[in-house]
């Protein structure tokens, strides 16, 4: 499978999720932009959709009616209930991308120049209301991908940036950074048992979201999000030493947001809730020692590669993060 057929999927089955349906309709340019396919080839998109349907099966039926993408998935394409996913962070995500890649279109269409582009005007295509196209924005330029000014009527006319141009020159870490959704498919790069949509976060990706709409003061919360989008990362290809140490590394770096010098005063002097205090405690007596074991442990005749059960913290980071997130808000 190409990574074009793969980005393909990833868009096909954010949109199951959004609609929470594995039968749907989709506006063909949104399902191009969302795969970070070429606008203006039909044909392609025809091809890799053929391709998803009878060599993978992930397909039951699709066609083109109008400009609108009427598709079916097969049930081999399992759709996550609420309590697996957050379709609307699903949704801000995949429009996020969209909106960014429409911008690199345009900058390619133009020889590599610059384009300023009302972007509210894919506001009823990607169902939404244009003060949301404006969040989106807003979001997109507080992270540096892109430019904007608000034009005459109200328009919000925008310009990508390099940096936003260096990403969606790698998809890979567009798609990465821009949905929620994760595709493996085994060795033999086919679809049958090896086929996994979503892998479960270990930090929620709300809760990086939240720290990123941050605006403090008194603390940059670069290094922190960047240790837990490290974490999600070492948790998806399953690297238990590495998530054992980026922990510590989060436990050690955010005691002064509580007023205190070390993850233990945190635990101790911080006026928690008695079962908050519960989880934090765990996280300071047990994950605490993993890490130094992990760390510090010397080679031996026979190693034993421990199991994910060891560093599963999750429930307890979350607590942790949400109170982080109260502090600073």
């Amino acid at each position: 499978m190409t990574n074009l057929e793969k980005n393909l999927l990833i868009a096909l089955t954010e949109f199951s999720v959004i609609n929470k349906s594995l039968k749907y309709e989709v506006n063909s340019e949104i399902l191009k932009l969302a795969s970070a396919l070429i606008i203006n080839q039909e044909s392609y998109l025809t091809n890799l959709l053929n391709k998803l349907k009878l060599e993978f099966n992930i397909i039951e039926e699709w066609k083109n009616a109008y400009e609108i993408i009427q598709i079916k998935l097969s049930n081999s394409l399992l759709i996550p209930d609420s309590d697996s996913i957050d379709s609307d962070l699903v949704k801000d995500k995949q429009v996020r991308r969209i909106l960014l890649y429409k911008l690199y279109q345009l900058y390619r269409a133009e020889n590599n120049k610059y384009t300023h582009y009302p972007l509210v005007q894919l506001a009823d295509i990607l169902k939404i209301k244009g003060n949301e196209i404006f969040q989106h924005v807003n979001y997109l330029h507080d992270l540096g991908y892109l430019n904007y000014g608000v034009a005459d009527g109200g328009n919000c006319t925008s310009d990508i940036t390099l940096s936003g141009i260096d990403l969606c020159e790698n998809k890979e870490l567009l798609f990465s950074e821009f949905s929620l959704v994760n595709i493996n498919y085994g060795k033999d790069e086919d679809f049958d048992d090896n086929l996994e949509t979503f892998n479960t976060s270990f930090v929620s990706l709300k809760r990086i979201q939240e720290l990123s709409e941050i605006k403090s003061k008194s603390y940059d919360l670069t290094k922190l999000i960047q240790l837990l989008k490290e974490l999600n990362n070492a948790s998806e290809k399953m690297n238990v030493y590495s998530i054992a140490m980026l922990l510590r590394a989060v436990m050690d770096h955010i005691p002064p947001i509580f007023s205190c010098k070390n993850f233990g005063e945190v635990v101790n002097n911080y006026s928690w809730e008695k079962s908050k205090r519960i989880l934090v405690e765990r996280m300071e007596n047990s994950l605490r020692n993993i890490a130094d074991l992990f760390l510090h442990s010397q080679i031996k005749k026979s190693e034993i590669v421990p199991s994910s059960k060891q560093v599963d913290f999750r429930a307890e980071l979350d607590v942790l993060l949400c109170e982080v997130i109260s502090k600073l808000k």
